[in-house]
């Protein structure tokens, strides 16, 4: 599968139950000094009753035990979720951010699990299994990061992302079904998930459609489960959700049977690796309403899954998806805790039993129960261990790493001397604390910043690698942070791609990584027409400047955000190769309220392509008029009666 692959690679390196506190701080997670090593708890309180979310506590309702033995909290966050916001425009619904960032501070990861192997069976199932799945990428907050796995054939997933349109494209893909594919020999295939290939994106190395024999007693409906909650166990301090959407298995707990040892050591795994990543599972069953007799039946699975993880159980249900926004009410809030490791750790792999009461009755308190520590490393092991971090590791792992905080736009050009291929432009955009180094004598600071892009087609293989390096002279921005981007470019052939992309420097031991989704054109049809560039003046500090001046014109920027006093411009490249009919073209800027409050149109006649086949187009646009608020600028373009657009969102600020 897809989203899970990530944990067989990183989930060693990951461990990050425990983390070291001397990591950059995100925003609203507590600060500790530097050497204290902390467990970090996310704590849902929920009515036992009514199963809301219990709200307007303090760290003092809050009673942590470790093994038994009390601990004091050393830090506390109460967490609300905001709920989905009705968009004010129309363009606010359905044009997505186009800049990808790497900071998820106050989110839910919530994983999309399809179990294809089981929902595939009939139509009726089907539509309901996509009614479903669809209803919980529409009940997803404003900042919640959502992923969509398949149990069998993951190839159709999507990595985590905040593009609602890509996601409902994700599970759209959902096919005409695999049930007869579950074989109940133990003997006919590997029994296992997929081969784990280097070369596979971290989302893409499970796929369990390589099965010599298909999905052995169902039990890849199961360690899909496993498998994401073990991916998710270093994001401690993000409310992580799993929506397992099936029709159930026909479970053998009797053990009698040939699947039944199988079946329920996967359970049993399964169960474990939730409890220790603290990953909820509610389960919607795509079955509708039915009646079973005797034990070991589908719904009773279903139901057994979300009772051991602290999940909700959809079934019986025709029209399971009215039920979906009660996951999201019963996680509007919850409480973020810490404590503090004491004494002497052990020197190997040791696991702790975790407790958290709350004094208050009639509750129902959600949390981790135990957690995986690493070995201790010895002084000369942590120099070492500093050494040989990579950007390659960064990039396996199922989230982005955060020590740096990245944004990053990507935008296709089509490629002159290769027809049907692309460049694709890639802006990251860099903001940390500035180094606490000397100066030169202009006042600058110097950082060298090494780049590695990584391009996995739609199967999860390897396409393309692009590295870059930076040379960034810095003067302090406001509050002391070094601010600025790295530009690179990288060839490919059509298709869609997931750009997974980390950055570091040679000065610091911190690494970020990012992820951006960018569909390829082939450039080969009568008329087709680049990604949008924003520029702006004042620009941002950028290195190399020389890395996209031979593909185009201008210094792009990933900044989305730009004061009043800014002159914002565009950069698109029209391509007609017969340059043989006229174009007409029209940039707008709309409000929060779609109104137009600018427009500028153009008529572009054959002769205007004559010579390179194709036409640039840089406007701009003073922002002083504009009152602070969100904004759209919208290209479109017209061509033998056909409309092709284009859209950035952006914000002016005071």
């Amino acid at each position: 599968m897809r989203v899970v692959a990530s944990c067989c690679v990183a989930a060693v390196a990951a461990c990050g139950l425990v983390v070291v506190a001397q990591q950059a701080p995100s925003a609203g997670v507590p600060q500790f000094r530097a050497t204290t090593e902390i467990v970090h708890l996310d704590v849902s309180v929920l009515d036992s009753k009514t199963r809301r979310p219990v709200q307007g506590l303090t760290a003092a309702d809050f009673t942590i035990l470790e093994d038994g033995t009390p601990q004091p909290v050393v830090a506390f966050s109460a967490v609300e979720v905001p709920p989905p916001v009705a968009p004010t425009a129309r363009w606010m619904r359905e044009v997505p951010v186009d800049v990808a960032t790497n900071q998820y501070d106050g989110r839910r990861l919530v994983t999309v699990v399809i179990d294809d192997a089981t929902v595939g069976g009939t139509l009726a199932t089907r539509k309901s299994a996509l009614a479903a799945a669809r209803r919980v990428i529409d009940g997803l907050g404003p900042t919640d990061v959502a992923a969509v796995v398949y149990s069998f054939q993951n190839r159709r997933g999507q990595d985590f992302t905040s593009d609602r349109a890509r996601l409902h494209a994700a599970i759209d893909r959902l096919g005409s079904g695999i049930e007869g594919r579950i074989s109940a020999d133990p003997d006919a295939g590997s029994g296992g998930a997929n081969d784990i290939t280097a070369s596979a994106s971290p989302v893409g190395k499970l796929d369990s459609d390589t099965y010599m024999g298909g999905c052995v007693c169902g039990v890849c409906s199961i360690r899909v489960l496993r498998d994401v909650a073990e991916a998710l166990r270093s994001e401690a301090a993000l409310r992580k959700i799993i929506v397992y959407v099936s029709t159930g298995l026909t479970v053998d707990w009797t053990q009698k049977g040939q699947c039944g040892g199988r079946q329920l050591d996967e359970i049993q795994r399964t169960f474990q690796a939730a409890r220790i990543a603290n990953v909820t599972i509610y389960t919607v069953d795509a079955g509708g309403l039915r009646v079973e007799t005797g034990l070991g039946g589908p719904v009773e699975y279903l139901r057994v899954m979300a009772d051991n993880t602290g999940g909700r159980p959809i079934i019986n249900h025709n029209a399971p998806e009215r039920e979906v926004p009660r996951i999201f009410a019963e996680n509007t809030s919850y409480y973020l805790l810490a404590y503090a490791l004491k004494g002497a750790r052990p020197q190997g792999d040791f696991y702790r039993r975790l407790e958290v009461k709350v004094n208050r009755p009639d509750v129902e308190v959600r949390s981790r129960k135990q957690f995986y520590g690493p070995p201790v490393k010895p002084a000369d092991a942590v120099e070492e261990s500093s050494r040989v971090k990579t950007l390659e590791h960064a990039i396996t792992s199922i989230l982005p790493a955060r020590e740096v905080n990245l944004r990053v736009h990507a935008a296709t050009f089509g490629e002159a001397s290769k027809p049907g291929h692309a460049s694709v432009t890639i802006v990251l955009g860099v903001d940390q604390p500035l180094l606490d180094s000397p100066p030169d004598v202009n006042g600058r600071v110097t950082e060298h910043v090494s780049m590695l892009v990584h391009a996995f087609g739609a199967d999860g293989t390897s396409r393309a690698v692009q590295n870059q390096n930076a040379t960034i002279l810095m003067r302090p921005e406001q509050g002391g942070r070094a601010v600025f981007e790295v530009l690179a470019r990288i060839e490919l052939e059509p298709g869609p791609y997931s750009l997974r992309i980390a950055a570091g420097s040679r000065e610091r031991d911190k690494i970020g990584s990012v992820v951006i989704d960018v569909d390829v054109p082939a450039f080969r049809d009568q008329f087709s027409m680049s990604g949008m560039l924003l520029t702006a003046t004042p620009s941002p500090r950028a290195a190399p400047l020389d890395a996209l001046a031979a593909l185009v014109p201008v210094v792009p920027t990933a900044r989305r955000e730009f004061p009043r006093a800014s002159r914002l411009g565009a950069f698109v490249r029209l391509y007609q190769p017969a340059a043989s009919r006229d174009v007409s073209l029209v940039w707008q800027v709309r409000d929060a309220q779609d109104k137009s409050l600018t427009a500028q149109r153009q008529h572009l006649p054959p002769e205007a392509f004559a010579r390179t086949k194709s036409v640039d187009l840089t406007p701009a646009f003073s922002l002083d008029g504009l009152a602070p608020g969100q904004y759209v600028l919208t290209l479109d373009v017209t061509y033998e009666r056909r409309v092709t657009s284009r859209h950035v969102r952006f914000t002016v600020t005071p």
